[in-house]
């Protein structure tokens, strides 16, 4: 009996033909479209809700302060409220952060995707508004974001850190004038001490976590120097 001889095997595999590339990248296109749309979804639920307990904490401190004539109710309910709140500031802060960077990565991915669109066919691409180039650049055309220093601070985790600074000013400010019994002024610039150190903590911390981001993103089609940001 002879023996069977094996066909050579292959490590080669079936290449998808333009059509089918087209069709895998549309669907990944939409599916990075439905997610942005989660993320966005899920920042501005956290938001209120943390929006939400501080106003409702702020109404209940004021009756708390006038049924007990600013008393040491006051002060106890203040003790306990404002830390409360500040943890949820950072947790809702951290939360949003992450929810941001992932929407700029969809937001990178579908740029990249957007490129090869006009590089199969370069006579579409004036008809594109949006930018299609992965950079940090592009990614900020296609949001709609300004290349300023201070758009950090315009994002939903710099509104949360606005926030979460000034109830920790406040807190600090009350508890530096239950301690030394000192003037409001003193407590005062206390207080606004203690609100830009948060102020600026938060937003180093934000601008790492952003950068840090954007380095382990290899860029694949940068902007080109002379291009206009889209409007």
């Amino acid at each position: 009996m002879s023996d069977q001889v094996n066909p050579p095997q292959t490590d080669q595999k079936p290449m998808a033909d333009p059509q089918q590339i087209v069709q895998i990248l549309t669907t990944e296109h939409f599916t990075l479209q439905t997610a942005r749309s989660a993320t966005i979804s899920d920042a501005n639920g956290r938001s209120n809700l943390f929006l939400g307990a501080v106003s409702s904490a702020i109404v209940a401190l004021a009756f708390i302060g006038q049924a007990s004539n600013m008393g040491d109710s006051f002060s106890v309910f203040a003790l306990v409220i404002f830390p409360c709140l500040f943890f949820l500031g950072l947790t809702t802060f951290s939360r949003v952060l992450e929810t941001a960077i992932e929407d700029a990565i969809y937001a990178q991915e579908i740029n990249r995707i957007r490129h090869y669109y006009i590089e199969i066919a370069p006579s579409i691409s004036r008809y594109f508004i949006q930018s299609t180039h992965d950079d940090m650049r592009g990614m900020s055309d296609s949001m709609g974001l300004m290349n300023s220093r201070f758009q950090i601070l315009l994002t939903t985790a710099g509104m949360v850190s606005w926030v979460n600074s000034t109830l920790a000013g406040v807190f600090i400010g009350v508890v530096i004038g239950l301690l030394l019994k000192s003037q409001l002024l003193v407590t005062v610039i206390i207080g606004v001490i203690a609100f830009g150190i948060s102020l600026a903590l938060h937003t180093a911390y934000q601008t790492v976590q952003w950068t840090r981001t954007m380095q382990k993103i290899k860029t694949l089609f940068p902007t080109p120097a002379d291009d206009v940001p889209a409007k």
